[in-house]
């Protein structure tokens, strides 16, 4: 079953390799194909690039990215479009 991870992030540089190794090696998670769409909110900092470098060396990371903050609702929104695991 894929599962898909909808994360909408804004100014987020630091927490991203973070967030995004806790979730690779989380054991629960292990029998999943599991998916990873961040939502770069208009972020000023590095958090696009960050996003973009993951997503170049994983096929499962999905890098979406708005112009300017939009605010966390149409954030996720985008992300519910692109997502297409199973269960999100």
């Amino acid at each position: 079953m894929k599962v898909s991870l909808v994360v909408p992030v804004f100014n987020e540089e630091a927490t991203i390799p973070i967030f995004y190794k806790t979730v690779r090696e989380f054991e629960e998670l292990k029998p999943y194909e599991v998916e990873i769409v961040f939502i770069n909110d208009g972020s000023k900092d590095a958090t696009e690039s960050i996003i973009n470098k993951i997503a170049a060396s994983d096929p499962l990371v999905i890098p979406l990215s708005f112009t300017r903050n939009f605010g966390k609702e149409p954030a996720l929104f985008a992300g519910l479009d692109h997502a297409t695991g199973d269960a999100v």
